[in-house]
């Protein structure tokens, strides 16, 4: 019986361990992937709140919603940038 916790224990910790690295790998790889959202969206928005979005919205409708930060007062995002912001989502 105590083998057999020893055992589980050691499934959860090599499990846990695995999910893990593969997040640290997920995110490492998104840096550098998004480089106009980056330097722009980012300063309100998360890459995984955008993301979310992605996955709701047609490639139409967030150009919509990016054209229209663009208009936000510090937004810096210029209205040739609002293309490649998409493009970098979709």
């Amino acid at each position: 019986m105590k083998s057999t916790s020893i055992i589980a224990l050691g499934v959860v910790l090599v499990v846990g361990l695995f999910i893990g690295c593969a997040e640290s790998q997920k995110k490492s790889a998104m840096t550098g992937a998004h480089p106009k959202f980056e330097t722009l969206c980012s300063k309100c928005h998360s890459l995984d709140r955008v993301e979310a979005m992605h996955k709701l919205l047609k490639e139409e409708e967030m150009r919509t919603i990016v054209d229209r930060m663009s208009k936000k007062p510090g937004s810096g995002i210029d209205p040739t940038d609002i293309n490649d912001i998409v493009r970098e989502l979709y």
